[in-house]
């Protein structure tokens, strides 16, 4: 299970950011992941809120949206998304193609509380 260790990566970040900012606590954060990664949303979730007991992100959620698998066929030269396991241009049915997507994996928004009117977003 690499979700424990995603987690831990992930409260790393949350907690530089918290000491560079001069943060005391994380409401959420939101994670980008491509369905290359393997990440199972509900797995990392769970590792996450096991990991953050005890740490600046203690009672802070994750949103995970996940992303497709993306490509570009070389002989049509229309993007598509590769869904399941059909390896070829839905288009032309090539099967010459540059995937270009699905393994991110990325912070794209912490939210923190704000101490005079409720949460900000960084």
């Amino acid at each position: 299970m690499h979700e424990l260790s995603i987690a831990q990566s992930i409260l790393d970040i949350l907690k530089n950011e918290a000491v560079t900012n001069g943060y005391d606590s994380i409401d959420s954060v939101t994670v980008e992941a491509g369905e290359m990664t393997g990440i199972v949303p509900a797995s990392l979730e769970l590792c996450f809120e096991i990991a953050a007991k005890d740490t600046v992100a203690k009672g802070s959620s994750i949103e995970i949206v996940m992303l497709p698998i993306t490509a570009s066929c070389n002989d049509c030269e229309k993007d598509f998304d590769i869904v399941g396991r059909a390896f070829e241009c839905p288009h032309c049915e090539s099967t010459s193609f540059k995937v270009t997507g699905g393994n991110e994996l990325r912070i794209v928004e912490i939210e923190v509380p704000d101490k005079t009117e409720g949460a900000i977003t960084v």
